[in-house]
């Protein structure tokens, strides 16, 4: 019985991770989840799920790759999704016409209840053809903002790192502002 219960926890997390926030098409929070992974974990004490060894889960146009993934959860409800790896990646696409967002680090922490998510180490976004790239980019899908850092300055006197914005130009020559 407690086994079943485990389970039952465990989709009810999963399906509240890939439930489509109001950014997302809502055809993804009917479709199916798919997770396939090397290794998997479940501690109930933490309200924590740990997937290991090349993570790949999809729901509809929804996709994250990442060596990790954990999800950790608060009051029964999902608080963070940390996906890990060489270079974890995470796309999706949010209506229809626009390309999907698509976001690689180090690191992607995504916290649901802010609908925003923090790209840390080797951090790239690309949305509607504007790439970014830096060391830390903070993106809040609700109001469609960004803030991105290079990095620090090295000990060894290495310049600090910085950002790269590339915008592309508009179907009639003009630039994107």
């Amino acid at each position: 019985m407690a086994a079943i219960n485990r389970s039952k926890a465990a989709v009810a997390l999963l399906a509240a991770l890939l439930a489509a926030p109001s950014w997302a098409l809502l055809s993804d929070s009917s479709a199916p989840i798919s997770v396939e992974a090397d290794y998997a974990e479940r501690d109930d004490a933490a309200d924590t799920m740990v997937y290991r060894g090349n993570v790949v889960i999809r729901q509809g146009t929804l996709l994250i790759e990442a060596e990790q993934v954990e999800l950790f959860s608060q009051d029964g409800e999902l608080a963070q999704i940390v996906s890990r790896g060489q270079l974890a990646r995470y796309s999706q696409q949010m209506t229809d016409a626009a390309e999907p967002i698509s976001a690689e680090a180090e690191q992607i922490d995504y916290q649901p209840s802010d609908n925003r998510i923090t790209l840390l180490g080797n951090a790239t976004l690309s949305r509607d053809g504007t790439l970014l790239k830096g060391e830390r980019i903070d993106y809040d899908f609700t109001s469609q903002s960004w803030q991105a850092s290079g990095g620090e300055q090295g000990g060894s006197g290495e310049p600090q790192r910085r950002i790269q914005l590339v915008i592309p130009a508009t179907s009639n020559g003009e630039e994107r502002p």
